[in-house]
């Protein structure tokens, strides 16, 4: 998508609005989740703090990941067993 010859030809409100969803969907997750794990913890709870960096964190690796395999290398083959 992003190597077409100029930036006028990328559907840039498709990229925000998948983007937004992104983020909005691994929210979701990621308090649903944690929820119910600091429902049964008793000392130390996951702070809401700790909540958006799982949220930032999940975001970078899976657009490393993504990257990684997109790259082109001898290796690619082994990455995607």
């Amino acid at each position: 998508m992003f190597l077409n010859e100029s930036l006028k030809d990328i559907p840039w409100k498709m990229v925000l609005s998948v983007f937004v969803i992104i983020i909005i969907s691994r929210t979701i997750v990621v308090t649903t989740i944690t929820y119910p794990i600091n429902l049964k913890r008793t000392r130390s709870k996951i702070t809401p703090s700790s909540q958006m960096m799982m949220i930032y964190a999940s975001m970078r690796g899976s657009m490393s990941y993504s990257l990684a395999l997109s790259f082109p290398s001898h290796n690619q083959a082994i990455a995607t067993r």
